[in-house]
C-alpha cells in the first residue's frame, strides 16, 4: 500500500467524510424504521439491489481490473 501525499490528504478526507456521513445516513433510516414499526418485509428485485449496494465501490473495482457485466 503506497502512502498519500501531503496534497492528496485533502481529497482522502473528504472521501472519508463522505463515506461516514453515508454510513450514519443508513443507520439512522434502520434505527428508525425499528423504532416506528415501519419495518416491512417486501418483493424485490435482487439485481437492482446488488446493483445499488456495489455501487460506492464500482470505481475501485474497476481500478482493479474486474470488469462488470449487465
Amino acid at each position: 500500500m503506497r502512502q498519500a501525499s501531503n496534497a492528496e490528504l485533502p481529497a482522502i478526507v473528504d472521501l472519508v467524510v463522505a463515506e461516514v456521513s453515508r454510513v450514519v445516513e443508513v443507520a439512522r433510516r434502520l434505527r428508525d424504521q425499528v423504532r416506528d414499526g415501519s419495518a416491512k418485509l417486501e418483493s424485490v428485485e435482487i439485481n437492482s439491489l446488488v446493483d445499488a449496494s456495489l455501487q460506492p465501490l464500482k470505481d475501485r473495482i474497476q481500478r482493479h481490473g474486474i470488469a462488470f457485466f449487465g
